[in-house]
């Protein structure tokens, strides 16, 4: 008789997570309400622009330069700018979404659609051969013409300075960096 009441029990209890499952109280349980679509879906990312710096560069660390998907979508980290009142504050970033004009959106798909892009290699070793305490690593991923690339920049430098980088970097490549470096700044401009 002990061992029915103590099966009892265990009956009991598993009739109550059952009826608690069932009532859709529990997430494996519930269903997506929102199958028309009604939520923003972001697409394929087709570029994103990483940069890393060392702790004498700003911005230090890594931050999003731009991510960009098939809809126009943006993402890229937001941060203060390097002004004497900051000294002393420990650099933080936030992400940010936005998105860009359809003319920045197909100049981009252009550049990315250039062979000299396309056929870049995927490391470029600094140009400075000096030991310096700055230093810089850009990683360029992209989808273009049914093909993932990723390239690398590193500089011992805060910066790229893509301007003196046109016969070292395929021209397309300087553009590209150029155009994310503008929108990124527009960007970081509005937001609140």
């Amino acid at each position: 008789m002990k061992s029915f009441f103590r099966y009892q029990h265990f009956f009991k209890m598993i009739f109550l997570i059952l009826l608690f499952l069932l009532n859709g109280n529990c997430s494996i349980f519930q269903v997506n309400k929102y199958t028309d679509n009604t939520l923003p879906v972001k697409k394929g990312v087709i570029l994103e622009v990483i940069t890393e710096a060392g702790e004498t560069s700003y911005p230090p660390g890594q931050v999003l330069d731009l991510k960009l998907y098939d809809n126009k979508e943006v993402e890229f980290d937001f941060y203060k700018p390097d002004t004497p009142d900051r000294i002393g504050i420990q650099f933080s970033s936030e992400r940010k979404q936005s998105t860009i004009s359809q003319e920045d959106f197909n100049e981009i798909k252009s550049l990315l659609n250039n062979s000299d892009l396309l056929n870049a290699k995927n490391y470029y070793a600094p140009s400075i051969n000096i030991s310096v305490d700055s230093r810089i690593k850009k990683s360029i991923t992209f989808k273009a013409v049914n093909q993932e690339k990723n390239i690398v920049l590193e500089e011992r430098d805060s910066h790229l300075h893509l301007k003196e980088k046109l016969g070292k970097y395929p021209e397309s490549l300087v553009m590209l960096l150029e155009k994310v470096e503008n929108i990124n700044r527009e960007l970081r401009k509005h937001v609140d």
